[in-house]
């Protein structure tokens, strides 16, 4: 490290004024042209984001399932489900069923008279029963008329006319022909050569034609059916075995029956069977509780299955509740009680129920054999005449055996009392005379001098104005109250007219006042002549004002755009005050708009309308004051809505980025809306070459978004305008805006000059031009002064360039002297320790 050291410092000593000369040229050349930054020593323009306006998701494509048996046929049959209580059976067709040897058929419903020709495959019908690849036995196929009494004639003219291109078992097609002799419904049977049964064939009519005005639609296409012979209850004890029979109405192959305990399958049985007519089975005990589902299939020797034959009930015991029981707590000697009850039904529909009404456990009524079917809450109603006062528990029972006798009981305690007789000793009003609209008090003193107490009566307020003097009709009902008066007691009963009127101009005011008590069988009174009492010439109502509001200062456009709003403003003054204030509005279309105007300052109401349908809507403005008559006044007016001429509305539209490299995306958006509907937007172009072009701008609706996205070769400034139309052909076009393509985004007009230079000096980074300009007019370009690293704005000359460059650059100049102070002062330590 030592050796190093000194060969550093001899070759420094040999050199010493060549390096003292080297450093300070060194140090004035850069001092005077210090380095200048290449473009991307620049600030780099930062890129703009490309930002979505609005999310849209992507469209779900929705797909809907076709079940292969969707055809004519197959939508022809008709399925009637009866159900009863827990019973269910399909029946595949009401008319019944000719002849068990024949399998399928084909019901018309055949209005008029003569005879028929219909173009029939059978071939693709008994594709639609899904039986397939099987042999069409066309010797099989008879025509039978069905009559509405169920009964049924074979039709022996007939003929099935094969198609030259017939066969048995791939294209069963031709003309099916036979006279209808009356309007009826006509079923075609027919079956194939598989199925087993004996099948004559009838001799046909070679001569039919078609005759006559007739008129036939199909009703359905269908095969055999089986059907219950075993009747079922709703529900059987636990552990049950049944005994279940069917009937099919064709000769069948196989019945199997499928057995479910609350949903959920449990055991399969095949049915057993001598003709393949009547099918028997013995079934397993039963041996879970529980909602239980037989279903039956069948099928035949040609693959035919049959529709589910159905039924359920229940395994286990019912459960009968009396959910309620309601009569009045207190009652009266000699007029009738309803008592109401309700009995619901647990587990199953229960069947032969008796329901008991008793009376201090003696009993009264009965209803028998009633039906109370599963989870309803069945209502029922007793009458009961009480014969003596007292207290008497009354209880409901129901008479059946079931699962919980606990809850087959509900009992009440009523107290039947003596009749009372209620009398009205007076009357009074307070305050009179009242002004119209203030309320009046009515008190009133009744007093009970009957048999029994009086509980829950109703005591009645009538005001009224009678063109007989001294009459009380008891019909203008103001207020009422109920009481309870013990026997032999009096009270004062206050009522109320809330809001009192003036009523007819010929009375002047004056209304007869009168108190009635309200006699009914819970309330009966044991003297109905002393239980009401009337008030003549005692109460005055001192009329209000009449005047009604005052409406001035309409305002509202005589004709709108569709589109926009239509402000409807009135003026409403009262001296009461205005209570409301609002518009009808009757549109082209008939639909009327009621609404209620808003109150502004002084006395204004205003109320905004959208006007949506073209035409001329017809208006009235109701005001109603707030004195006791409601006094009201109504102002008219119209206007007329025509067509949008409104351009669409532009709420943004711009270019990211604005600097863009050459064949990079560069995106043209906009947000555009309009009433009418946006039909079309579109992008102008003006290319740096100055040709033009015209395309459409996209969007995905209902977004308001359009976008138009391209790359660019050409270097330059590309101008551009959108143009937005909408539904009724108004246009909106824009005001230019541009963007650049350039070969560096830190310079965008490509002029060979950084943008941060242009802006430092005061020069335009969007004007190429301005590169081959002499801005200080010393015969160097702005490029040349860029390039050079000159200052553009200011001329060069010899000793005042030297003086202005130093001037500029002082900072590198004093670091570049400290830098050569340093390299002297270790040039001498070096020779100093060297002497040494």
């Amino acid at each position: 490290m030592a050796g190093i050291i000194q060969s550093t410092i001899r070759f420094l000593k040999r050199n010493i004024k060549k390096f003292y000369i080297i450093t300070i040229i060194f140090i004035l050349f850069f001092s005077i042209f210090p380095p200048v930054p290449n473009t991307q020593m620049l600030s780099r323009r930062p890129t703009l984001p490309i930002e979505s306006l609005t999310k849209t998701s992507n469209a779900l494509a929705e797909k809907t399932a076709i079940p292969i048996d969707n055809t004519p046929e197959q939508k022809n049959i008709k399925n009637q489900e009866l159900q009863t209580n827990k019973y269910i059976e399909k029946n595949t067709s009401a008319v019944p069923w000719w002849n068990t040897n024949w399998h399928y058929r084909r019901t018309y419903n055949v209005t008029g008279v003569g005879n028929i020709s219909l173009p029939i495959n059978f071939t693709a019908i008994l594709a639609s029963l899904r039986v397939i690849n099987k042999t069409f036995d066309n010797a099989s196929i008879h025509i039978i008329k069905h009559h509405t009494n169920n009964t049924m004639d074979v039709v022996n003219a007939t003929w099935f006319n094969e198609s030259s291109v017939f066969n048995n078992t791939t294209n069963a097609v031709g003309t099916l022909l036979w006279n209808a002799s009356e309007s009826s419904v006509y079923a075609v049977y027919f079956d194939v050569i598989e199925n087993r049964g004996t099948r004559n064939s009838t001799a046909e009519t070679l001569t039919l034609t078609p005759s006559g005005n007739i008129h036939t639609s199909l009703l359905s296409t269908h095969g055999w059916w089986p059907e219950f012979l075993t009747t079922f209850t709703t529900y059987y004890p636990l552990n049950t075995t049944l005994t279940i029979s069917v009937k099919t109405t064709a000769l069948a192959k196989n019945m199997t029956a499928y057995f479910y305990c609350n949903d959920q399958p449990q055991f399969t049985m095949t049915f057993n069977t001598l003709e393949n007519l009547i099918w028997a089975i013995v079934t397993k005990n039963l041996s879970k509780i529980g909602d239980w589902t037989i279903r039956i299939k069948g099928y035949d020797d040609a693959g035919y299955q049959t529709a589910p034959l159905t039924t359920g009930f229940y395994i286990g015991q019912p459960d009968l509740n009396v959910s309620a029981l309601t009569l009045p707590s207190v009652c009266y000697i000699g007029y009738n009680v309803t008592v109401t009850t309700n009995i619901l039904a647990f587990n199953t529909t229960v069947k032969h129920v008796n329901v008991s009404l008793f009376v201090n456990n003696i009993l009264n009524t009965t209803q028998q054999n009633l039906t109370i079917k599963k989870n309803e809450n069945k209502t029922l109603q007793f009458f009961w005449k009480p014969t003596n006062k007292g207290q008497h528990d009354i209880s409901v029972q129901i008479n059946y055996t079931d699962s919980n006798p606990g809850n087959n009981e509900r009992w009440e305690r009523v107290t039947v009392e003596g009749i009372p007789d209620i009398i009205v000793l007076n009357i009074s009003v307070e305050p009179t005379p009242v002004y119209e609209g203030n309320q009046v008090n009515v008190t009133t003193t009744i007093y009970n001098t009957g048999d029994g107490n009086a509980t829950n009566y109703e005591i009645v307020l009538y005001c009224e104005q009678n063109e007989n003097n001294h009459t009380m009709n008891y019909i203008d009902k103001k207020d009422q109250a109920t009481i309870t008066l013990n026997k032999n007691q009096y009270a004062n009963v206050t009522l109320n007219w809330k809001n009192t009127q003036y009523g007819k101009t010929s009375f002047r005011g004056e209304w007869a006042v009168g108190i009635q008590i309200h006699n009914t069988t819970q309330t009966p009174d044991k003297n109905d002549t002393n239980n009401k009492k009337a008030l003549f010439h005692v109460l005055r109502v001192i009329p209000a004002e009449r005047t009604p509001p005052l409406l001035s200062n309409l305002e509202y456009p005589a004709t709108q755009e569709q589109g926009k709003q239509v402000l409807i403003k009135v003026k409403a003054t009262d001296q009461s005050g205005i209570n409301t204030v609002t518009i009808l509005i009757n549109t082209p279309n008939k639909t009327v708009i009621n609404r209620t105007m808003t109150a502004t300052l002084n006395h204004r109401y205003e109320y905004f309308f959208d006007a949506v349908q073209l035409g001329r809507h017809n208006f009235s403005i109701n005001a109603t004051d707030l004195s006791p008559f409601k006094n009201s006044s109504v102002i008219d007016g119209f206007f007329i809505v025509t067509d949008d001429r409104t351009p669409p509305t532009i709420t943004y539209f711009g270019v990211n980025p604005i600097v863009q490299l050459s064949d990079k995306l560069v995106e043209i958006r906009c947000i555009a809306t309009d009433f009418s509907g946006v039909i079309s937007v579109e992008v102008t172009l003006l290319f740096p070459d100055n040709r033009s072009e015209v395309h459409p701008m996209h969007t995905i609706p209902p977004d308001t978004k359009y976008v138009y996205i391209k790359t660019y070769e050409h270097i330059g400034k590309y101008v551009f305008t959108l143009t937005v139309e909408d539904a009724k052909g108004n246009k909106r076009i824009t005001e230019e805006k541009t963007f650049w393509i350039t070969n560096d985004l830190n310079d965008t007009d490509s002029d060979g000059i950084p943008d941060g230079w242009e802006l430092r000096y005061g020069f335009d980074p969007y004007d190429p031009i301005d590169a081959g300009l002499d801005a200080d007019n010393d015969g160097l370009t702005n490029l040349q002064e860029y390039r050079q690293g000159t200052d553009p704005l200011k001329q060069i000359s010899s000793s005042s360039e030297f003086l202005e460059r130093l001037q500029q650059n002082i900072a590198y100049l004093v670091a570049s002297i400290l830098v050569f102070l340093v390299i002297v002062i270790l040039a001498l330590y070096g020779l100093r320790r060297r002497k040494t």
